[in-house]
């Protein structure tokens, strides 16, 4: 066999915004962004590989610097700028993941800027503005202890 296969690939569901962004240790991800300039693309989601791998990590509303393949899909060069939002992130289980008490802190995290993203079933990524952040993952680690003691 030749040449070097990418150690990690993951796709989405369909999109015309969605493009597969090729980073440089060979992964790859479909993900949906906006083109906000040449070359420069803004993340309308994170990227769950680069959380996970030795790539820079690239979240919600970061703005990186990327060329146009033969193939269509993105080269990722840098981030450009990274996002105001404060990323946290929680492994949540099922029962708190379809709790109306999650949905009511998530509709506040929208209400108050931010924005939600939710993987693999209980993995939640929460992108808050600074001055709200703190509030919004103390409830949310209340919902974890209240769950605990049940």
């Amino acid at each position: 066999m030749t040449g070097k296969l990418p150690t990690a690939r993951v796709e989405y569901g369909g999109n015309e915004l969605r493009k597969t962004v090729v980073f440089a240790n060979g992964d790859s991800e479909l993900l949906l962004i906006r083109s906000v300039g040449p070359d420069q693309f803004r993340l309308e989601e994170s990227s769950l590989l680069s959380l996970a791998s030795d790539v820079m990590e690239v979240r919600f509303h970061d703005v990186i610097r990327a060329t146009t393949q033969a193939d269509g899909s993105l080269r990722f060069h840098e981030v450009v700028s990274k996002s105001d939002l404060q990323t946290s992130i929680w492994l949540l289980s099922r029962q708190i993941v379809e709790s109306a008490d999650l949905r009511s802190v998530l509709d506040d995290v929208t209400d108050l800027g931010g924005a939600s993203e939710q993987a693999f079933g209980g993995y939640l990524l929460v992108h808050m503005p600074p001055a709200g952040a703190e509030a919004i993952n103390e409830r949310i680690r209340v919902l974890l202890v209240h769950n605990q003691t049940r």
